[in-house]
């Protein structure tokens, strides 16, 4: 293996970061081709996530005004200083707002560069992983290749899927159609980090994690799914409703795990061993901690922050909503103080859903966004189909 850094151009990212300060516009159009994940520096994925926040249109401001202020009290509310080098990304968010202010420079084809080094990174990343499964004898060379083809191939996918945006875009029939598609587009942005869904036994909290677990696996990403309260070939059932055939949920990197209760020194074991782009604990309330309710969520929410950082991977961990919720105003909004574990867990999450049921509307689900690092909250009412574990169709 050639001892060197992953591909990737520092300069580059400071004068895009700068330029989507800058102006919101040009962060629109960046975000139309990249994520925030796409930054080779964890700073510049901060900063471009707050950006992306604070710069998204709304009803109310369909053009925002550049605001750095703005983005840096976003950055000040989520990462403490004492947590996070607050100090040093406020000094990074001058240095790169003043340096791009001498640049004049096209938006569209620097993020297409920024993109391009992310998806050689993506090469890098899934050709290790395939070295590294040829020293498992348990399953054929065809299986680990058919295992490995889909992963490979979402790569060039998503430069595909980039270019498929940009086009929808340029074809927009006039500034109306324009901004649909880029609400639309904007819509479908992924949530990375810490998302914690929560909600009440048979809300489908479980069927929400496996349906992302299932997307995310068909664009290439490693899946494990750590299941502390069913069991394996129940995870897997429940997985293949999303697959329209048996071998194609048998082709997908999906790694399912069932260990009954675990602890975080466990969990961190499994990570560690499996490599998962995103990780999926079902659920926080089973995981065996130290101390009593309270110390044992703050040492729970610290070794999520830890994993995610350490292992550069998503977690989706489900957790339980208690019962300060039940009495709730019919449409009220839920509060993080519902989730099960309080502040101590929702402090280290990127995104909270709360899983909602209408009164007498099984087939409902009310999908409230209650925080989000890198988009608005809200709210979206969707179908669930109890029987098979789906909600149809899902967009937060």
């Amino acid at each position: 293996m050639i001892d060197q850094l992953p591909p990737h151009n520092m300069e580059l990212e400071q004068f895009l970061i700068g330029h989507m300060i800058k102006d919101p516009r040009d962060a629109h159009k960046a975000l139309q081709i990249i994520t925030p994940y796409d930054f080779y520096r964890d700073t510049h994925q901060m900063l471009a996530a707050a950006i992306a926040k604070c710069y998204a249109p709304t009803p109310e401001n369909p053009d925002p005004m550049p605001d750095p202020s703005l983005i840096s009290a976003e950055l000040e509310a989520i990462y403490p200083p004492e947590e996070s080098g607050i100090d040093w990304l406020m000094e990074c968010i001058d240095r790169v707002h003043d340096a791009a202010t001498m640049f004049s420079y096209d938006i569209v084809g620097e993020a297409l560069k920024v993109r391009d080094f992310a998806q050689r990174r993506a090469m890098i990343s899934k050709a290790q992983r395939l070295g590294a499964s040829a020293y498992d004898y348990e399953k054929s060379v065809s299986e680990h290749l058919a295992k490995h083809r889909a992963a490979l191939q979402s790569i060039e996918r998503g430069g595909q899927q980039a270019a498929r945006s940009l086009a929808e875009l340029a074809a927009a029939a006039d500034e109306e159609d324009a901004q649909k598609c880029y609400f639309e587009l904007y819509d479908t942005l992924q949530i990375r980090g810490i998302v914690i869904p929560f909600g009440e036994s048979g809300s489908g909290k479980t069927a929400l994690a496996l349906q992302e677990a299932v997307r995310e696996a068909k664009r290439g990403q490693n899946v494990l799914i750590l299941s502390l309260e069913l069991a394996d070939t129940e995870i897997a059932k429940r997985c293949k409703v999303h697959c329209r055939t048996a071998a194609e949920f048998v082709s997908l990197p999906i790694t399912i795990v069932d260990a009954g209760q675990l602890t975080m020194i466990q969990i961190e074991d499994y990570i560690d061993r499996y490599k998962p782009d995103l990780a999926v604990i079902d659920h926080l309330s089973l995981v065996i901690a130290r101390g009593d309710t309270v110390q044992s969520f703050r040492a729970i929410s610290a070794d999520l922050i830890r994993l995610h950082k350490t292992y550069k991977c998503t977690i989706i961990a489900l957790g339980q909503r208690n019962s300060s919720g039940a009495n709730n105003a019919p449409n009220s909004a839920p509060k993080q103080s519902e989730l099960y574990g309080g502040k101590a867990l929702a402090n280290a999450a990127a995104a909270i859903v709360c899983i909602d049921q209408p009164r007498e509307q099984a087939n409902k689900r009310t999908l409230w966004l209650i925080k989000s690092r890198y988009s608005s909250t809200g709210k979206k009412v969707v179908k669930f189909n109890g029987k098979h574990g789906r909600f149809e169709p899902i967009k937060i």
